[in-house]
């Protein structure tokens, strides 16, 4: 099971074990005919133009190797061939040119193969063996070498006939692909699966990873590849047409060649582009890096070396005058120093795909074009295009191919949206090829290795998204659901999932429901790895009623072989042959029921991505537990499609539980930690074949059963009586039960038969029941009485099952759990404390606490005895409250404690509940040992758990108490973040486009973009929240939502989902952008103004102060650091108000700064932060009116009417001006007429003037606004006294009177508009290239401003390029690339990459070019 949560970088529970590594070939390109080569030509290259293996056969009379067309091998031939083919008119055309010639060298092929003595290697390639010819040659099959194809096209894989069965193997490591333990090696029906599908919902499988590639019959093993997320989306919206000279032009402008061969009737071509690393593993990014930063340091430092040489000429050079050589010398150290900086700051953003979609007539085709180092180009310019064998969507070829051979990346495609959209199908971990691998891989080589099902297919479903680091979306769990409808998959598995705050319910628990119940696909899941403790399943294998949820169990084989232990624990040689994982996640669910259905084996030695370049390797988990299960369903499925027999979910899931062994020796927590036990197939189908001819009128039909308390409460699915109101006495409950068939099932033939004369079993005598039920189609409800009172302390289990006379498993189950909590007897108080426990590796001991009235913590103190060494223990104190998730409410940790050793940890607790402290001797900790549990209770209560401090109010009061102990009183209160509420400035709710977001029955998913506008004024970590929909997956009532963060150019900073991340940001204006989708229009568009809440964390806490007494806070005299609190004391608090310069300058009225309080700390070992705490909210007020306010005011009384009114006219004026919309030539023209007016009647008004000149700017520089903008410069300058500015601005002056205020701040008006004027009358000059006039500008400007900063650095660059000085031009726009506070414009990256063109620096050009790809997207990315 795959956890949610970020800190784990790989699967939960996952561990892996590097062994056999090996890189397998894999086929990129198709040869276009049979041609005789000499053996050092016998290798093509791959798409990164890197040589890779070629397809052969060998004359070994004459030496010679015959390159084989691959996509004219038969499959059969024992080789995964990803084939590249020729379409339409050209392929016909092929295929008749390649008749005569396949002839000839499949003759000359079959001659070497049926005689012994002409298998010689001249040049050394391989070796001869029984079965055919080693690697580097095709591995032909003696019983096929007569079969010879007529076409250039590949057969399909689905028509071939099987390889030739291969001898079992004795193989030790067999064992570590667990197979025997489910009774898959004694199940002789079935056909190994053959004729079941298995859509595997994970990260996505690689389908040319070793095992994958075929199943057992022949066929292709992997039927469909698909990338549900959307995380390998491109965007090939743009259509574009060749030109006249037959030139494709990429998205970003490349020059594209197309083959002459490629079919596109339409003559329209989709582009777009993707980055490569977008598609990769971290794992995969950081060897790719690693090895260009590698060749891309070669480059750079030759390029530095000649850079150095010249410098060192310059200075030598005696043809030149001082002046000239000093000016060379500093231009060539900016050159040096340029490229040092590069190399210390060098970003490798990856290769960039130029991808091109077109229809050929009968499919989409998809060409991709690797852009790394500017040198795939032909003698024209343009790029290798042409050489790339096209590719149709994964299940129309089976087309898998990998990127290069550094990365071993495979990739498929699909083409969504009438080709405006290609999905790139990468896995975002190794983790759902190795899930498939033990469900159903196939090795003919080595059988003992093969997977549960070797025959089964299987479908990818990608929903764990690259873009978030595997996480799964919502997107991609609806996405995939329809995948597996269309493609009538028998079976789901999925090895993903996470804690719930509600079991049950959520969207995708209703989309599974209709997979289940009415598609028929039998849904299995991992439980989760959260144990030991109890209620620890995740969401949706373990919560769900519809999914069947499946535990770990490891066996003596696979701890031997898969694990390498050094010797087994005791508990594994007893009768069930294993154990259950320690870190299992157990059952009950919080609403009762079992939790865990049923258990497999939970770790494997399975099959990994070629990218990591190892063929298998060893995880365990749940996520293995699962398709294990699955692989052995699939074996029972394809025995019953064999015999005939319908295998509805429902029968499945009652015929393996009732055949499962047993596990866990009937311990109290043996079903709700492994099911019904451990799956066995063979018994499974017998007890299936018996029950099918019987006369048991249910067998396709599932039970809905539904518990209430007869006191009232909400509706459950089972008993669960843990908390001390409900363990000491009788409880009555109501329960319903209603059978369920196929919503299109006859109602004469399946409806009214259904009737059932049960009868009623249970082995506990504390449960009362009725003894029989008549049970039909309409439900039935009864009575039940728990009675736990003369119950002993600790955890019992037992069911209330319904036996129907012509079948021997239960038709039903009650599941009832109670645990009986140890409530601490007269004189301990409030500690509890259990001596000498024994251990051992696999056992786990639980211990259950009532909690007292008024505790708000629990101290747990772990002991171990004088133990012989150390020993690994796992201390799980949990909680449990509905409506909260268990990672909630319970702290798992793992220790390693040495003899005689302790930890002491802090708990949270709610007073009336039951807290459980398991412990558990880790399964691999061999050894006896003995520890002690302590726990004691603490309180120091609060009035309020929310803090709230409004700012016009300067403080909150709280009152604390101690009802258990006395306590020492420290507070620690101190805001962390400011948060800032957002409203959307856009909406839009439209339909989803494409079959994959179409629902059955054609109803269609909606999607609610929302837009908002982030500005920020201090730099900080910023985490966009939505509280009320965050952190619900399963749960939730959204299909998905997903919010993207980008700058100002649209370039992506980060993406987040239900649980946001904390982003960097640097000061400046942000766009985020979010996502909902629900198949509810209605639902959407109450949310079209739901409020974004960003949070900052500052950069330092601010520490709120806390007094005993409300008047101390205008003092700030006698603040409270410590205090002693006696048993039963209240007291009051007061929280000051954090003081105004301490709030951050971006915190405006309406935002609120929030964090958290504590009240006492722990000082023993072990020991953290208590959890007795409160939320702490600080609502910033609105500001006071300001002393400019005041002034501007009073000055304004003080004016006459004509005055106001001349002013009034001169800002509507500037008004004007700024809001014209000059769209259209004749909106120009007016607007120019205007100006000439309005410089007439305001020659010397200088905020008027800028104005105009900062529009005439705006509109660009043709021939009448030129001159119009040299005219405005030129009043600008002459209306103002450049030496009274100069002089004052060259004096300092001490006076701050509120005159010489009014006067600084005109003196800074007049130089702004001074410099703005001197400076755009420079840049209109350079535009002319009247470079002689620019220069006396350009002095002018440099009086009064330094030319490097921001808004002049283009000018100062392009004055430097005009005087060649690039190193220097570089430099500056290094300086203002590199200001962290806005995102710096396109021209500046495009002037640096001119100088890097103009040094011959390609290398540094390549860079920049996909700098400014990266900075300066044309469209936002797809969600």
């Amino acid at each position: 099971m795959t956890s949610a949560l970020r800190s784990s970088p790989l699967p939960m529970g996952a561990t892996s074990s590097n062994r056999d590594r090996c890189t397998w070939p894999t086929f990129s390109l198709a040869m276009a005919c049979v041609r005789r080569v000499r053996p050092a030509q016998s290798r093509v290259r791959g798409l990164d133009g890197a040589r890779c293996p070629s397809l052969h056969a060998t004359n070994g009379v004459q030496g010679y190797r015959y390159l084989v067309p691959i996509a004219s091998i038969p499959r059969p031939l024992g080789i995964d061939i990803h084939r590249g083919t020729w379409h339409g008119a050209a392929r016909a055309q092929h295929a008749r040119r390649l008749r005569i010639r396949w002839k000839t060298a499949w003759r000359r092929h079959l001659a070497w193969l049926l005689d012994p003595r002409a298998r010689a290697f001249p040049s050394g390639r391989g070796r001869c063996s029984e079965g055919g010819v080693e690697t580097g040659l095709v591995h032909v099959h003696r019983r096929h070498s007569a079969r010879m194809r007529r076409t250039s096209r590949a057969p399909s894989p689905r028509a071939c006939s099987p390889p030739k069965a291969s001898k079992p193997s004795t193989d030790a490591f067999g064992r570590a692909m667990p197979k025997q333990e489910v009774g898959a090696t004694r199940f002789e029906r079935g056909n190994q699966g053959r004729d079941v599908r298995i859509a595997i919902f994970d990260s996505g499988v690689d389908p040319s990873a070793h095992g994958l590639r075929f199943t057992s019959n022949g066929s292709v093993k992997v039927v469909d590849v698909i990338d549900c997320t959307g995380s390998g989306d491109v965007d090939t919206s743009q259509v574009v047409r060749l030109d006249a000279e037959g030139t494709l032009w990429s998205a970003r402008g490349r020059a594209l060649s197309v083959h002459p061969a490629w079919t596109n009737p339409s003559a329209e071509w989709h582009v777009g582009t993707k980055r490569m690393y977008e598609l990769f593993t971290s794992s995969t990014v950081s060897r790719v890096k690693a090895k260009r930063k590698e060749r891309w340091e070669h480059v750079h430092r030759d390029t530095w070396v000649h850079a150095k040489r010249a410098l060192v000429e310059a200075k030598k050079s005696d043809a030149m005058a001082k002046e000239d050589v000093r000016k060379r010398v500093k231009e060539l150290e900016a050159r040096l120093h340029v490229l040092q900086e590069g190399a210390e700051k060098h970003v490798d953003l990856g290769p960039v795909l130029d991808v091109v979609c077109w229809h050929d007539g009968d499919h989409w085709r998809v060409a991709l074009e690797i852009d790394d180092a500017c040198e795939r180009t032909d003698e024209e310019g343009k790029t290798k295009l042409k050489e790339f064998a096209p590719m149709a969507d994964y299940h129309v070829e089976h087309d898998a191919r990998q990127f290069t051979s550094l990365d071993a990346c495979t990739y498929c495609i699909h083409v969504y949206d009438d080709g405006n959209v290609v999905s790139i199908v990468t896995d975002s971990s190794a983790h759902g090829t190795h899930v498939a691998g033990i469900a159903a891989a196939y090795h003919e080589d080595t059988p003992s290795m093969n997977g549960v099902a070797p025959a089964a297919e299987i479908v990818s479903c990608k929903i764990g998204d690259s873009r978030l680091q595997g996480m799964e979306t919502g997107v991609g769990l609806t996405r995939a659901a329809i995948a597996a409808i269309h493609a009538k998959a028998d079976l789901i598995n999925m090895s993903y999932g996470e804690a719930a705050h509600t079991p049950n319910v959520g969207r995708f628990v209703d989309i599974a429901e209709e997979l289940v119940w009415k598609h028929n696909i039998t849904f299995v899941s991992s439980a989760g790895n959260e144990g030991p403790a109890l209620t620890t399943v995740g969401a949706p294998g373990g919560t769900s009623t519809a999914i069947l949820g499946v535990g770990a169990w490891v066996s003596a084989d696979l701890a031997k072989v898969g694990h390498s232990v050094r010797e087994l624990p005791p508990l594994l040689d007893r009768k069930d042959g294993g154990l259950q994982y320690t870190w299992s996640s157990r059952g009950p669910t919080t609403d009762g029921d079992v939790g865990v259905d049923i258990s497999a084996p939970g770790g494997a030695i399975a099959p990994v991505p070629q990218w990591s370049l190892e063929k298998r390797m060893l995880m365990n988990g749940t996520s293995m537990s699962s398709p294990c299960c699955c692989g052995a369903i699939a074996l029972l499925l394809s025995a019953l499609k064999e015999e005939g027999v319908s295998a509805s979910p429902a029968r499945i899931k009652r015929v393996i539980q009732a055949t499962a062994k047993a596990l866990g020796e009937g311990a109290p927590d043996a079903v709700l930690s492994s099911g019904s036990g451990l799956i066995d197939i063979p018994a499974a189908f017998e007890y299936a074949m018996k029950e099918e001819k019987s006369e048991f009128c249910a067998k396709d039909a599932w039970f809905k059963v539904q518990v209430a308390r007869a006191d009232g409460g909400t509706p459950a699915r089972g008993i669960y009586l843990r908390d001390p109101a409900v363990a000491f006495r009788e409880n009555d409950f109501l329960v319903k039960v209603v059978p369920h068939v196929h919503e299109e099932a006859d109602h004469l033939q399946h409806r009214i038969p259904l009737e059932l004369k049960l009868e009623m079993k249970c082995k506990e005598p504390w449960v009362s029941f009725p003894d029989y039920l008549l049970l039909t189609h309409g439900g039935r409800s009864f009575s039940v009485r728990v009675d736990p009172t003369k119950l002993g302390e600790g955890l019992h289990y037992t069911e209330i099952q319904g036996f129907d006379p012509h079948t021997t498993g239960p038709v039903f189950k009650i599941p009832v759990t109670v645990t009986v909590p140890s409530i601490p007897m007269e004189g301990q108080g409030t500690r509890i404390q259990y001596s000498d426990v024994p251990m051992q590796a696999g056992l786990v001991e639980r211990r259950f606490i009532a909690v007292p009235d008024g505790a708000t913590r629990a101290e747990v103190t772990l002991k171990t005895g004088n133990n012989d060494t150390s020993r690994t223990y796992i201390l799980h104190i949990a909680d449990s409250k509905p409506g909260k998730r268990h990672t909630d409410t319970s702290k798992r940790h793992f220790l390693t404690l040495s003899p005689n050793d302790s930890k002491v940890f802090s708990h949270a607790v709610y007073p009336g509940t039951t807290l459980e402290c398991t412990i558990a001797q880790f399964w691999g900790s061999l050894g006896d040992s003995s520890v002690e549990l302590e726990v004691q209770f603490h309180s120091l209560q609060c009035s309020s758990k929310s803090v709230v401090i409004y700012g016009s109010s300067d403080m909150a009061r709280v009152e604390l108490r101690t009802p258990l102990l006395p306590q020492e009183l420290k507070p620690d209160l101190k805001l962390q973040k400011l948060r800032i509420p957002l409203k959307p400035f856009s909406h839009t709710l439209e339909p989803t486009k494409g079959e994959r977001d179409l629902l059955p029955q054609g109803k269609r998913i909606y999607f609610l973009l929302l837009e908002y506008k982030l500005k920020l004024d201090v730099a900080g970590k910023v985490t966009p929240t939505l509280p009320t929909i965050n952190n619900y997956v399963y749960d939730g009532i959204f299909e998905a939502q997903m919010y993207m963060v980008f700058d100002t150019n649209k370039r992506l900073l980060a993406v987040g989902d239900i649980y946001p991340d904390p982003v960097k940001l640097t000061k400046g204006t942000y766009i985020i952008r979010l996502m909902l989708r629900h198949d509810n229009p209605e639902l959407l568009e109450k949310y079209k103004d739901h409020v974004l809440i960003c949070e900052r964390e500052l950069d330092e806490p601010i520490p709120l102060k806390c007094f005993s007494r409300a008047g101390n806070l205008v003092t700030d005299a006698d603040e409270l650091k410590s205090a002693k609190m006696f048993r039963g004391e209240h007291r009051s608090l007061f929280i000051a108000a954090p003081s105004k310069d301490k709030l951050p300058k971006d915190a405006a009225p309406g935002t609120s700064l929030v964090g958290k309080g504590t009240w006492t700390k722990l000082t023993h070992n072990g020991g953290t932060s208590t959890p007795d705490h409160c939320d702490l909210t600080y609502v910033v007020p609105v500001k006071p009116e300001s002393e400019a306010e005041k002034e501007s005011f009073d000055e304004l009384e003080k004016k006459t009417l004509d005055q106001q009114l001349e002013e009034s006219l001169q800002n509507a004026t500037i008004k004007f001006v700024k809001e014209a919309k000059l769209e259209t030539e004749e909106e120009k023209e007016q607007f120019l007429s205007h100006v000439t007016t309005m410089l007439d009647k305001y020659p010397e008004n200088i905020n008027i003037l800028s104005s105009i000149l900062n529009k005439l700017v705006e509109v660009g520089y043709f021939e009448d606004n030129w001159n119009k903008i040299i005219t405005v410069c030129d009043s600008i300058i002459h209306s103002i006294d450049t030496d009274e500015l100069a002089k004052y601005f060259g004096t300092k002056s001490t006076d701050e009177g509120a005159e010489n205020t009014k006067k600084k701040k005109d003196m800074e008006e007049k130089k702004k508009a001074l410099v703005d004027a001197h400076f755009q009358k420079a840049a209109a000059y350079m535009e002319r290239d009247m470079h002689e006039e620019f220069e006396g500008s350009f002095s002018k400007l440099r009086e009064w401003e330094d030319t490097e900063e921001l808004k002049f650095c283009i000018l100062h660059a392009k004055r430097e390029i005009l005087a060649e000085n690039y190193g220097l031009a570089i430099k500056t726009l290094n300086k203002v690339i590199e200001m962290p506070d806005e995102p710096a414009k396109k021209e500046l990256y495009q002037l640096r990459q001119e100088c890097y063109e103009k040094l011959n620096w390609d290398h540094m050009v390549c860079q920049e070019s996909s700098t400014i790809l990266d900075r300066f997207p044309k469209n936002y990315p797809l969600f």
